[in-house]
């Protein structure tokens, strides 16, 4: 079972299971619709999630941040607006997650990767 795209531009997103079209198709993609084959939607957490979740879990949420560097920065430029970019921070961390992700299993990959006879040849 295909997920029913409405249409194929990009950002549309399925109403069954909400995976989102990254780029503007001319024909309407058939992607497995896990909701419709009976698998349940895991939700995909990033970085930026999991250090907002970290962050909240001690006490400090996103108006307490914005509480405290208002009235820290007030001290040196009164006529400072602090404008709390946390959404965007979040955002830009989960955007690099699987970047990040990639290299690290690149980097565990070449550090635990068994010789190879041919390229390692001890010489005589």
């Amino acid at each position: 079972m295909f997920c029913p795209f409405p249409n194929k531009t990009k950002g549309t997103a399925c109403p069954k299971c909400g995976w989102m079209l990254p780029i503007d198709f001319e024909f309407i993609p058939k992607r497995n619709c896990p909701v419709l084959m009976g698998r349940p939607v895991v939700p995909q957490f990033g970085f930026g999630d999991l250090a907002a979740m970290a962050l909240r879990s001690v006490g400090v949420t996103q108006q307490r941040y914005a509480n405290t560097v208002t009235w820290l920065v007030r001290h040196w430029r009164p006529d400072y607006v602090h404008r709390c970019l946390c959404c965007q921070r979040i955002a830009w961390l989960n955007n690099h997650t699987p970047l990040w992700l990639a290299r690290l299993m690149a980097a565990i990959y070449l550090r635990f990767r068994k010789p190879n006879q041919w390229t390692t040849a001890k010489a005589t």
